[in-house]
């Protein structure tokens, strides 16, 4: 005969607390799975944000250097010093800076006869180029970058006329920026300003087209959704702590209230089928369970009715061998 598997009451018990700690680890792990996922996309989205947000701030760049550009060049200083540059180291070093057409601290500008010269001998200002190459002239108005001193520069040329009309050319002007803190000036909600980098080689010229995307930036972390993965992470942590030690309890209750009543039944069991008096009946503990309860009640009613039997038995046997004696 084939002898079935069968499992003892605290192996089920292990197997359920450990289905049952399987499933919440499962719960959890697509929880977090799905957490990463939003957070992915949130970080997606504030990338694309700090994106279009650097874009903006330095469209918004080039604006004021044209604009800056505008006013200098219709300037009737400026074309001053075009004609007689007897005051041009004055009017490049505090004018431009006293009547507000440039940042002191951020910008530099030089002027140049049509030539491609400096309108004085000796005038020449730190960081700025003494003479113009004949492309530079012809490409005029034009924007570029290159490095100066190590550091990215923003450079804008213009023309310079004589007249309101624009026919007759006095001569060209230059003006050069700190790029990356002309860019950093308007601050930035998503993009983080620490980050901002522009990849440019010793020597090379950059145009503005090509300037996006040289530009290398990190988004700013979002607080509310590093505040929100930290609560998730820790209320999921106290939660699995909380199920490991509610399915020890629940393993010691379990082992407590039914296993141990349970093989303490069985043990009376075989000791009644070892002998004919009764055994003493396992007290129940503290925890009671009605169903134990009621098997053992029943058992000691049974063990009752055995002894009544056994007596009635006896007596019977006995009044029997008393008759066949008198016979």
């Amino acid at each position: 005969m084939k002898r079935s598997f069968s499992l003892s009451i605290k192996q089920l018990a292990l197997v359920f607390v450990a289905g049952l700690m399987l499933i919440m680890t499962l719960l959890g792990v697509y929880a977090l799975y799905q957490s990463h996922t939003a957070a992915d996309k949130l970080a997606q989205h504030r990338h694309q944000a700090a994106a279009a947000e650097l874009q903006v701030r330095l469209d918004k760049l080039l604006g004021e250097t044209d604009k800056q550009v505008a006013q200098l060049a219709g300037w009737d200083e400026t074309r001053q010093q075009l004609v007689l540059p007897a005051y041009y180291t004055y009017w490049r070093n505090t004018r431009v800076y006293e009547a507000g057409l440039l940042p002191k601290t951020l910008a530099r500008v030089a002027l140049y006869t049509p030539d491609g010269t400096l309108p004085a001998p000796h005038s020449g200002a730190q960081g700025l180029p003494a003479h113009l190459d004949a492309s530079v002239l012809r490409a005029a108005p034009a924007t570029w970058l290159t490095q100066v001193s190590g550091k990215p520069a923003l450079h804008r040329s213009f023309l310079v006329y004589l007249d309101a009309s624009g026919q007759k050319l006095a001569g060209y002007g230059l003006l050069q920026q700190d790029f990356l803190p002309a860019l950093l000036q308007g601050g930035f909600q998503f993009v983080d300003p620490a980050s901002i980098q522009l990849r440019l080689a010793p020597g090379e010229i950059l145009t503005a087209a090509s300037l996006p995307a040289r530009l290398t930036f990190m988004a700013r972390p979002d607080p509310d959704q590093l505040r929100y993965q930290t609560i998730f992470s820790r209320t999921l942590l106290a939660l699995f702590g909380l199920l490991g030690a509610a399915a020890l309890a629940g393993y010691w209750l379990y082992e407590r209230a039914l296993a141990r009543p349970l093989r303490q039944l069985s043990r009376d069991i075989e000791a009644m089928q070892e002998t004919r008096l009764p055994p003493q009946l396992h007290r129940p503990g503290p925890l009671r369970i009605t169903e134990i309860d009621n098997v053992r009640r029943s058992l000691h009613d049974y063990q009752l009715q055995l002894r009544d039997l056994h007596g009635t038995l006896k007596n019977q046997n006995r009044e029997f061998h008393t008759q066949a004696r008198q016979d």
